[in-house]
C-alpha cells in the first residue's frame, strides 16, 4: 500500500467535512522539506491544509512544532541565500533589488537596513545629510570629498 503524504491524508480526513486538520507530529518532516525548498509560512500552511491562523496557533501551543517551524525558517533562509549567490555569479540577469527586498522582508532579523535615531526626546529631531564623493580616478587611495 503506498504511503500517503500529509497533504493527501489531510485532504481525505478534513476537506469537505467542515473540520480543520488536526495537528500531528508527522507534519514536521513536511514542514522541514518545505523550508528546505525556501517556502514561506503561508506556503507551508497551504500545504498542510490549514490557515495561517491555525499554523500560528500550533506554533504557540506545540513546542515541537515551533522548533520544526524555526528549523524550516533557517532552511528557507539558506535556500534564499543560495539563490542569491547563484544569481550574482551566474552572469545572467539577476534582479538584485528584488532579491534584497525579498530578504529584508522575509528575514528581517538577518537582513535589514540599519536606521539609528538618537537625540534628546524633548527636542525636535534635526536631520543632517552628509554627502560623500569618492573620486574613482584617484586610484586605490582615492580622494574623498565630504560636505
Amino acid at each position: 500500500m503506498p504511503i500517503k503524504s500529509d497533504r493527501e491524508a489531510i485532504d481525505q480526513s478534513a476537506v469537505g467535512s467542515g473540520r480543520k486538520p488536526l495537528y500531528h507530529s508527522g507534519m514536521h518532516a513536511t514542514v522541514l522539506e518545505l523550508g528546505a525548498d525556501g517556502k514561506s509560512r503561508s506556503q507551508i500552511a497551504r500545504e498542510l491544509g490549514v490557515s495561517r491562523k491555525s499554523l500560528y496557533e500550533w506554533i504557540k501551543n506545540y513546542p515541537d512544532f515551533r522548533e520544526a517551524m524555526e528549523a524550516a525558517n533557517d532552511l528557507a533562509l539558506a535556500w534564499w541565500e543560495d539563490q542569491g549567490q547563484k544569481g550574482v555569479w551566474s552572469g545572467r540577469d539577476f534582479n538584485a533589488q528584488c532579491f534584497s527586498w525579498q530578504m529584508k522582508n522575509r528575514f528581517p532579523n538577518d537582513y535589514k537596513d540599519k536606521h539609528e535615531i538618537s537625540g534628546d526626546p524633548e527636542r525636535p529631531l534635526v536631520a543632517r545629510i552628509v554627502r560623500t564623493i569618492v573620486d574613482p580616478g584617484a586610484g586605490a587611495n582615492g580622494a574623498v570629498h565630504g560636505g
